[in-house]
């Protein structure tokens, strides 16, 4: 009785190994992909978590993405066999790495790794000025503008250059005997003011006004100042 039954515990251990033996060839015959794995790491060898992995079979755009876990690896599972396959790794503030033309194997694992470099930061500096009116190379020297709105709204009894001229502090104006007004510019005889009509030159040629400007003598104005659109006032217009 002993006999027998040390041959029926003999027989199913026999059985179990037996079972051991044959289930890993069991799954194996049933695995059909593949997986790929690796590490990220920056130029120093550090690991990268939070870098994203884009695995890509080219011949039909299956796309895999995986990210990176806190000691820089990833792994993605059940891949396609086959390839080509383009494995990309981006993370913000580095330069993007692809390798291409990989290749898996059935039940197998790819190993890839990355050492991603710094990207490199290209900045644009804008910088916008509004230049200085008084460093300007077309100034000839201090002036001022009597636009047309302040001609309209300057009250004048006399309708005369000098009315307006006065509007500059460089001007000032005075009576003479004749009653007629003269204009000096930065305390200048008039003799020496110049009288320009659209650029013409309408001087006192022969000094006989004490206005300084043509006609005078009569106290008439070169122009009337109905015809005027703006009045130019320039103190030594010399080159700066």
């Amino acid at each position: 009785m002993k006999s027998c039954t040390r041959a029926l515990l003999y027989a199913g251990l026999v059985a179990i190994l037996l079972l051991l033996v044959w289930t890993p060839s069991a799954f194996a015959q049933g695995t059909t992909t593949s997986s790929v794995v690796g590490t990220v790491t920056d130029p120093d060898g550090v690991a990268l978590p939070g870098v994203t992995v884009s695995i890509v079979h080219e011949p039909t755009g299956t796309r895999y993405t995986a990210y990176t876990r806190a000691d820089g690896r990833f792994s993605v599972f059940n891949v396609r066999v086959g390839g080509p396959y383009a494995v990309t790794a981006e993370l913000q503030g580095f330069a993007p790495l692809t390798r291409s033309g990989l290749t898996t194997s059935l039940g197998e694992e790819l190993s890839i790794n990355f050492a991603m470099q710094l990207q490199a930061v290209a900045e644009t500096l804008t910088v916008t000025a509004t230049s200085n009116p008084i460093i300007n190379p077309a100034r000839t020297g201090a002036s001022s503008l009597v636009s047309e709105i302040a001609i309209e709204m300057t009250p004048t009894l006399s309708r005369e250059i000098a009315d307006y001229a006065r509007l500059d502090p460089y001007f000032s104006t005075a009576s003479t005997n004749s009653g007629s007004t003269s204009i000096t510019v930065a305390g200048r005889n008039n003799r020496y003011n110049n009288i320009q009509i659209d650029g013409s030159v309408k001087n006192d040629l022969f000094g006989l006004a004490a206005q300084g400007t043509p006609g005078g003598q009569t106290e008439t104005n070169p122009i009337s100042m109905d015809a005027v659109q703006e009045i130019n006032l320039v103190v030594s217009p010399y080159d700066v």
